[in-house]
């Protein structure tokens, strides 16, 4: 275990067998170092066992012992959480680069015609110099030369919505009554008007086109809907933003209303999810425990806030309780396998030349 409770396998880096050290790097200009992800993926069939009480406390005794990352979705949030925490995370700038970058922010601001200037046009200036004086590896120039491409995300095509974003023009009209689903005389639901060619991917129209689906797709929720019937016979991956989307507890009442709304499916108006509770935060703490339609992310980082666990450690160290680093030294890096295996093969070559 390593110490965000995450188990981690950590095989000799010359094992005769097993891959575990940095490869094909020069190709990138850049370290490459792979490790088998431990993930468990029992987390259904323990929660059909135990409930959802039994369930919380088995993983609060897991993270007890030291050994978190074996919840199954605990583990993915604790991997997620590291990868693009150790990718981003930043250095002490050198004493040099301090300089350079002061200098850089001084002579543009004494520049004649400068003073009224933004802090944004600033650090504009300040990415258009470190761009124009960034220098390529040889390695990195001839795997480019050489064919060599980048690729991003491939798969799925990814979508991005504002939940809360809103076109300026519309600003002040008062359609609530059809995009609601309620008449304006307060009476019983009517079937939202709905642009059926309009593909514009804003909360608004996914709002009226969601509550206009057909009765087949009654129990997909927003983000499952949006998934599979956004574009025809291709799925795409919506990402939705604008709200408050880190976990606490207790929980507040904007977090599980908008967590509600995409995970649980609803027809006429989001305050039907609150179902015979008074509050969004009520109807969230029994709707989490939902396998099959409320992410296990989420979940696995409100038990974090609930428990009050610290962030996850992004910098590097052994592991819990072995003596032996990431990277072996000298003296415990011989394997003795490989020596014997080396030898007979030595001893072969000389049989031969004789």
């Amino acid at each position: 275990m390593d110490k965000n409770g995450q188990p981690k396998l950590n095989p000799r880096r010359n094992h005769p067998r097993v891959v575990a050290m940095p490869y094909g790097f020069h190709f990138y200009g850049a370290n490459n170092d792979t490790q088998f992800i431990l993930i468990n993926a029992t987390s259904k069939e323990t929660f059909q066992e135990r409930g959802a009480e039994g369930y919380e406390k088995f993983s609060n005794n897991l993270v007890a012992a030291g050994c978190g990352g074996l919840e199954h979705h605990n583990g993915a949030h604790i991997v997620l959480r590291y990868v693009t925490g150790y990718c981003c995370k930043g250095n002490t700038n050198s004493e040099e680069w301090e300089t350079s970058l002061r200098s850089l922010t001084e002579k543009y601001c004494e520049k004649e015609g400068n003073q009224e200037k933004t802090v944004k046009s600033l650090i504009a200036k300040h990415m258009n110099e470190i761009t124009n004086t960034m220098s390529c590896s040889k390695d990195e120039v001839v795997y480019q030369v050489g064919g060599g491409l980048y690729k991003r995300s491939p798969g799925e095509l990814k979508m991005k919505c504002s939940v809360t974003a809103q076109f300026v023009d519309r600003l002040g009209d008062n359609n609530e009554g059809n995009d609601t689903g309620q008449d304006n005389d307060g009476g019983g639901f009517v079937e939202p008007e709905v642009e059926v060619e309009d593909k514009s991917f804003t909360w608004e129209n996914i709002s009226k086109r969601y509550k206009a689906r057909p009765e087949e797709d009654n129990d997909l929720n927003v983000y499952k809907w949006v998934a599979t019937r956004w574009r025809d016979k291709k799925r795409v991956i919506p990402q939705f933003f604008g709200y408050n989307n880190h976990a606490s507890w207790p929980m507040k009442e904007d977090f599980a209303k908008w967590n509600l709304t995409l995970f649980k499916p609803w027809r006429a108006s989001e305050d039907e999810l609150k179902g015979e509770y008074e509050t969004f935060r009520e109807a969230l703490e029994e709707y989490m425990w939902n396998f099959d339609e409320f992410p296990g992310s989420i979940r696995a980082e409100i038990l974090r806030s609930k428990r009050k666990e610290y962030g996850v450690d992004t910098s590097e160290s052994g592991l819990m309780g072995l003596d032996a680093d990431f990277t072996p030294t000298t003296e415990n890096r011989v394997n003795e396998a490989n020596e014997e295996a080396a030898d007979q093969a030595e001893d072969y070559d000389n049989n031969n030349a004789q």
